[in-house]
């Protein structure tokens, strides 16, 4: 397991954005082949997810995700979603 700093996270949203699931790969074993995997497998295995994003670290993303799975509000899926939209990329 590598430094926290040197981790790509991957974060599968709903339709309406809400936090299905999220996962690290550490860089070192990070290609866009492996990231392509990681978002074809979150979306086989838990249908409802319609948004893969990848991101590098980040505690405001974080803080953002946190927020939005513990509140399970609306607002807080809309947050996280423009944080990703801003700091990461969708992963078609």
């Amino acid at each position: 397991m590598g430094n926290v700093s040197e981790r790509i996270y991957l974060y599968a949203l709903t339709e309406t954005y809400h936090v299905v699931r999220y996962l690290y790969i550490d860089r070192e074993d990070c290609s866009i082949g492996r990231l392509m995997l990681e978002a074809d497998m979150l979306r086989n295995r838990f249908r409802e997810v319609k948004y893969v994003f990848a991101a590098d670290n980040s505690y405001e993303l974080y803080e953002a995700c946190r927020d939005a799975i513990r509140n399970n509000s609306t607002e807080d899926d809309v947050i996280l979603k423009l944080l990703l939209e801003d700091r990461g990329m969708l992963i078609p």
